[in-house]
């Protein structure tokens, strides 16, 4: 007996030292802890979050089926309030995002159009909702907001200052995309899960000179993460339970194709489920936590 137990302690410690190779060879951060920091189903069964966004201790998330926008802390398990709801002036809320240049949030509502949001729930109107559109997703950048409609393959560039829209951007490659960025490049991660860069609203080639070191190819995403102020791009990979740190061109560079993969993210627990249904992602201000949507459920990660 007291060899086998010797034996099984061996064995263990053989598979550790194995995963701490592994995980040194692949750049691989485990996800050992995480934090549920609500599941909003069970406060309103039937809700269908479509969007999150961190900011100023609060996650703001978006629930066009029951039509209301949530607010939780960041920082603790808590109960979803109602941000804002149909008394208000919000139908059917699809998309949230935050402008650091304009200091505001702004909601994207399918019968009302796009709003900018005050912290205290106040609405203005920018515009009214697009015509024949069915908006999916909305990002930020230098103070305007970008606005993905993925069944026509459409994103339109909406000027928060002079309260107009143009077509941006029309492309096959957005049909049935899953999620976009702007950077001054927009990135789209299409409907198989590949990601697609455009430069100038041009189709653009993207590589990532040091794939190897990733095992897997990014070809099966669900999300990607990006602003203008952030050096990385980080990229949701749910087949593989991971979360892909690209490092960007230094500034000015704009336009060169050799993004550098830096390091993953990977969750190493039972719960696969949890982390097979990622949907969506934001990062906090300091850089130091993950939130993520799996379903209902909001998670935390520290980084």
């Amino acid at each position: 007996m007291i060899n086998k137990l010797k034996d099984n302690s061996s064995s263990k410690s053989y598979l550790n030292e194995l995963n701490n190779i592994y995980y040194s060879l692949n750049d691989v951060i485990p996800i050992n802890n995480y934090t549920i920091l609500s599941d909003i189903g069970i406060s309103y069964p039937g809700a269908e979050i479509s969007s999150l966004q961190n900011l100023s201790g609060n996650i703001y998330l978006t629930d066009p089926k029951l039509q209301y926008v949530y607010s939780i802390s960041d920082t603790t398990q808590s109960t979803p309030t109602q941000f804002e709801r149909l008394s208000s002036g919000i139908s059917i809320p699809q998309s949230i995002t935050y402008s650091l240049s304009k200091n505001s949030l702004f909601l994207y509502d399918t019968d009302r159009g796009l709003f900018s949001v005050a912290l205290n729930g106040t609405l203005s109107p920018i515009i009214g909702p697009v015509p024949n559109s069915n908006i999916s997703s909305i990002q930020s950048y230098m103070g305007n907001i970008y606005m993905l409609d993925s069944s026509k393959g459409i994103i339109y560039n909406v000027n928060t200052t002079t309260l107009s829209y143009t077509n941006g951007l029309k492309s096959k490659y957005l049909v049935g995309a899953r999620s976009f960025a702007v950077d001054g490049n927009i990135f789209v991660i299409d409907k198989s899960g590949n990601i697609v860069r455009f430069y100038a609203n041009t189709y653009t080639p993207f590589a990532i000179s040091n794939s190897q070191a990733m095992e897997y190819s990014l070809n099966k995403s669900s999300y990607i993460y990006d602003n203008q102020y952030s050096n990385y791009i980080y990229i949701v990979d749910p087949a593989h339970y991971r979360i892909v740190v690209l490092q960007k061109p230094a500034a000015g560079s704009v336009n060169t194709t050799d993004y550098k993969f830096v390091k993953q993210y990977v969750y190493t627990g039972s719960n696969k489920s949890l982390f097979s249904n990622i949907t969506d992602l934001s990062i906090s201000a300091s850089g130091k936590s993950f939130y993520l949507l799996s379903g209902t459920k909001i998670i935390k990660i520290f980084i």
